[in-house]
């Protein structure tokens, strides 16, 4: 079981170790520790809705049998949801500008 967790974190890790390397402007520590955190938080509710959608779609325990279906739950059960709650997640941050200076801001 811990192989598995450990297989299954690690790319993530080594994209995020490599991306942070080659950054020139680096963020604070506190800031990429923030956003990780609520990236693995938000995964709760996203499986929650991304469920109800399956089961609206496909009903209890279907699964798509065709190119079709198969392309509507990549886009409407996976894709869709997790951007909706990502966008959620960045106009929460833009609406508090002192707690995260910088964020939703160019220039």
């Amino acid at each position: 079981m811990i192989l598995m967790l450990f297989a299954a974190l690690l790319p993530a890790v080594l994209l995020l170790l490599y991306i942070w390397n080659k950054d020139t402007q680096k963020e604070p520590s506190y800031m990429l520790i923030k956003a990780v955190t609520w990236g693995i938080g938000i995964i709760i509710p996203v499986i929650m809705v991304e469920s109800g959608i399956k089961m609206l779609l496909f009903g209890a325990g279907g699964a798509p049998t065709s190119l079709i279906g198969t392309t509507a739950m990549a886009f409407f059960v996976a894709a869709i949801p997790e951007e909706c709650f990502k966008l959620l997640l960045h106009q929460n941050a833009q609406a508090r500008p002192r707690q995260n200076p910088g964020i939703g801001r160019e220039g």
